[in-house]
């Protein structure tokens, strides 16, 4: 008997595995006369003979193992047993020989899955009845995982929800209610919202599915029906009653921040520096946010204000900038001008000196980068101007971003007097910038205004500065500069 190039013990077991991993076989001569427990332990899962025949279907084999004394209730290093293997997969005969044979229908495996949960998962109708009349229970005390509904309205298998339903099953059971911290604690209507499967949507309600319940996350099953695009089950829900002015926790929390940033804008000594005045909060972490369309749409607007907006420019230009950008691409966000001009004399078409400078300024204007012909600024062209935000927002945000201690005490310091000095702002841009564009950043930041150095008192200057966006009236009279 060929052994298929695994290691055995005897021919005896060689048939065994021929026959478990071949899907049509015949029974080997001499194998049914077996009257030994023959027991193979493979290294990747730790499945037994009998778990590899219950999951291939192969009944004769399951027959003779459990004839010779194998164990229906062995486990293997995930905790499942072979009925869990023969439910997963719909042997449907093999379910009913193991029960037969003592298996034990409630079994979990390190998953807290039982059987009907693998029957359910997999859609296998006749199996999931099986071991109900046998049974299985649809409900388990413990609620540590997903429930066998959960399972079925995931897989989108009608017959088996029906089945469960008729069987008992609680349509408002969250998932990994004792374990939150591993779960998201949702509800079979919250599976089915997500799936488009809007008539297991309307019959989980009409079982008495709750439509408002709400996960971990505060979320409804219409929060998340909306946020997956699924049209046909927002219009059943929303037909059923469903309520549409549920916040989640990323909604109130959204809401909250909003409130911050507005509160800190009203304080400002001046506002005239903001262009748009319609609220645009838009989240980080979700990129179907409808708020980028009409951000996109308030910059488009705001740019054809612009008397450049549509201007012809010289192809030369053109290739220049996407050698700009291509360094940028390479993480070269700050770059002294001396290489700017080593680059553009290696150009096809290079500028004169003149025509370098206009052309800088030029993608200055439009916000491109950051580049200013005065004297020491022009020693470095920022190529990416976020990262003036980046250093800036390192001590100007809101309190819930500063999680260093030592940071979160410069930055209350800098709130309750809109003063902050030169070392603390170093220490803030640690790890963030490069020293070496440390000089450079501060005085493009006195440049925009952003920071201001004290005018009378000459030994603090370059030493503390102070912040015009955290200036405020009363503040403007009483800050003290120690």
């Amino acid at each position: 008997m060929p052994t298929l190039g695994r290691p055995s013990a005897t021919p005896v077991v060689d048939a065994v595995y021929v026959c478990t991993t071949l899907p049509l076989f015949e029974l080997p001569r001499g194998l049914e006369e077996l009257t030994i427990v023959i027991r193979l332990t493979f290294k990747q899962k730790g499945d037994s003979i009998l778990h590899k025949a219950a999951e291939g279907g192969h009944v004769d084999v399951v027959n003779v193992l459990i004839e010779t004394g194998a164990n229906v209730n062995s486990k293997d290093k995930n905790l499942d047993c072979p009925l869990h293997e023969a439910s997963g997969n719909g042997h449907t005969g093999i379910v009913k020989t193991l029960i037969h044979n003592g298996a034990d229908v409630n079994v979990s495996n390190r998953f807290y899955n039982s059987p009907l949960h693998k029957a359910s998962e997999g859609g296998h109708c006749d199996v999931a009845n099986t071991l109900l009349l046998a049974g299985a229970k649809v409900i388990d005390e413990r609620k540590y995982h997903k429930t066998p509904l959960h399972h079925a309205v995931i897989g989108g298998h009608d017959d088996i929800v029906e089945t469960l339903l008729k069987a008992g099953a609680d349509t408002n059971t969250s998932d990994e209610v004792r374990f939150k911290a591993l779960g998201r604690q949702q509800t079979p209507l919250h599976q089915s919202a997500t799936v488009k499967y809007s008539d297991l949507v309307k019959t989980l309600i009409e079982a008495g599915a709750e439509m408002n319940a709400q996960d971990d996350s505060h979320s409804s099953p219409l929060h998340l029906a909306a946020r997956t695009d699924n049209a046909g089950v927002v219009r059943t829900l929303l037909r059923s009653g469903a309520d549409t002015n549920i916040q989640n926790r990323d909604e109130a929390q959204l809401k909250m921040i909003k409130e911050e940033i507005k509160g800190h804008f009203r304080e400002m000594v001046e506002t005239t520096q903001l262009v748009v005045k319609d609220d645009l909060f838009m989240s980080a972490t979700d990129m179907g946010d409808e708020t980028r369309t009409s951000l996109r749409k308030t910059i488009l607007e705001e740019g054809m204000k612009y008397k450049e907006f549509g201007e012809r420019i010289p192809k030369s230009w053109i290739a220049l900038q996407e050698k700009l950008t291509s360094l940028k691409r390479d993480h070269q966000f700050i770059v002294p001008k001396e290489l700017v001009d080593r680059v553009n004399k290696e150009m096809d078409c290079p500028l004169d000196e003149e025509e370098l400078d206009i052309f800088l300024r030029y993608l200055h204007n439009i916000g491109l980068i950051l580049y200013f012909s005065t004297p020491l600024l022009n020693e470095y062209v920022i190529l990416d101007p976020k990262i003036v935000i980046d250093a800036m927002k390192s001590f100007i945000t809101c309190e819930r971003f500063v999680m260093n201690p030592t940071k979160k005490k410069i930055w209350k310091r800098i709130k309750e007097t809109g003063v902050v000095k030169r070392s603390n702002i170093l220490k803030m841009w640690k790890g963030k910038v490069l020293p070496e564009y440390n000089e450079h950043l501060l005085a493009i930041m006195k440049r925009l205004f952003l920071i201001c150095e004290p005018m009378i008192y000459k030994q603090w200057k370059n030493t503390i500065f102070g912040l015009l966006c955290c200036a405020k009236y009363d503040q403007c009279c009483q800050a003290r500069y120690s």
